[in-house]
């Protein structure tokens, strides 16, 4: 059994399981409608339906960002809850990777931002003819930056008893009141 099977037991021994099935709930929600939302913005870019990648509002989602907010989505769906054991090496391979793919992304959006670079990431998914580019913003590269070692270490505790994956997690709520996606 893997080490968050074996907290989260501890966890929910403890608790009310009503409460720990509504979370449970609450992460899937949350995995499901990121994923989607960044398949529907990269949707958008690719067939040229603005509709999809602004959302009704002026600004568009940039690819790279729905890239992230999709990959975040797969690797907290695969970490959420424990599945059949034969398959938790590479369920949790696939979750992390997914993981620090948004992490490098933000990191090297960062990095454009703060050196006037372009590596060209906010144009390497989309399909079809050169597009304008779409930068995401700093914000949203900070939040995606802190939000790769959230994922990375959802089941690991300190000594104390601290998630350090909350105070992470935290941020990037902070981060997502004032961004700009």
């Amino acid at each position: 059994k893997s080490s968050l099977a074996r907290k989260f037991r501890r966890v929910t021994a403890s608790s009310d399981p009503r409460i720990i099935q509504r979370l449970g709930l609450y992460a899937s929600i949350s995995a499901l409608s990121s994923v989607a939302i960044g398949l529907a913005a990269l949707l958008g870019w690719t067939l040229h339906i603005g509709a999809l990648f602004t959302w009704g509002a002026g600004q568009a989602i940039a690819p790279n960002s729905a890239a992230c907010m999709m990959l975040a989505g797969v690797s907290l769906w695969l970490l959420r809850k424990e599945g059949d054991p034969s398959f938790a090496l590479a369920r949790r391979l696939a979750a992390n990777t997914a993981a620090t793919i948004v992490g490098l992304v933000g990191l090297l959006t960062l990095a454009e931002h703060l050196f006037g670079a372009d590596f060209g990431i906010d144009r390497l998914l989309v399909v079809g003819p050169p597009i304008a580019r779409t930068l995401m913003s700093p914000v949203a590269a900070g939040a995606f930056l802190l939000l790769a070692p959230a994922l990375l270490g959802i089941d690991w505790r300190t000594r104390r008893g601290d998630w350090p994956a909350q105070f992470f997690s935290g941020a990037v709520g902070l981060f997502a009141l004032g961004c700009d996606f």
